[in-house]
């Protein structure tokens, strides 16, 4: 590889972290969960649970087939089972499915672009390009 050149370490451009001034400070609000219910001493059988809502029997087998096997003994099994039957609206399996967080909780944020200086001439940046689509890949 003679004749390659490459970008000096002094030329090298580094990206620079700077605060926004005129940007707003996000405020968070707490979020209440209110009293949660305790977990059943012997979950539900498999057999014994109602697929009414969002959560399908074949979504529900695909998400235990995941958990690696002896990773969970079978009443903790039992137990994964019953939780995620009680949260169901926090599966999603498809992006149609899948929701956004509270504006009430998670404010919008802004992204300000930094002002930077244009380059008017691009010859030594073409000169380089043009140079770099000789190499062999």
């Amino acid at each position: 590889m003679d004749g390659v050149k490459y970008k000096l370490v002094v030329k090298k451009v580094i990206p620079v972290s700077t605060q926004d001034p005129e940007g707003a400070i996000p405020v968070y609000r707490d979020i209440y969960v209110g009293d949660l219910e305790k977990l059943p001493e012997v979950p539900t059988k498999m057999e014994d649970l109602r697929f009414l809502k969002i959560l399908t029997k074949e979504q529900l087998l695909s998400i235990i087939a995941k958990v690696p096997a002896g990773f969970l003994t079978k009443l903790e099994a039992k137990l994964l089972i019953h939780v995620v039957m009680q949260y169901e609206k926090a599966v999603a399996f498809t992006d149609l499915e899948r929701g956004t967080f509270s504006q009430e909780y998670y404010p919008d944020y802004v992204i300000r672009m930094v002002p930077h200086m244009v380059v008017h001439d691009l010859q030594p940046l073409n000169a380089v390009t043009i140079q770099d689509t000789l190499l062999p890949l």
